[in-house]
């Protein structure tokens, strides 16, 4: 048998793909959790830097987040209407997404 040669046969592929995450996507429905009155829950997140990131900031903006499973819930504060005051540093990191959405947030808040 020449091991060059390859013979394919019809067969029924089976089983479930999970896509990998997106970062940016991630970070964009973590700044919309916070600002939203309620709970958000987020599944398959990305769980890169940036969005660790991302999570730390909502954190320091009064939105309260918590893993569960394969994702996280977020209870947002209506649109930081009663927030904390903001009483430490909030960092981006190496995240250029962070420092673009968030910066006009805090802006506005002031703080």
């Amino acid at each position: 048998m020449d091991l060059n040669k390859r013979v394919i046969r019809y067969g029924e592929v089976r089983g479930v793909v999970k896509a990998p995450p997106s970062k940016n996507r991630t970070i964009r429905v973590i700044v919309a959790a916070t600002l939203t009155p309620g709970l958000s829950f987020v599944a398959n997140p990305s769980q890169c830097d940036d969005v660790l990131t991302a999570l730390d900031i909502a954190s320091a903006l009064g939105a309260e987040v918590k893993w569960e499973g394969d994702g996280f819930q977020i209870r947002g504060n209506g649109g930081l209407r009663e927030r904390p005051p903001l009483t430490r540093s909030i960092h981006c990191g190496s995240s250029g997404l962070c420092m673009r959405v968030f910066t006009p947030i805090v802006g506005l808040i002031g703080g």
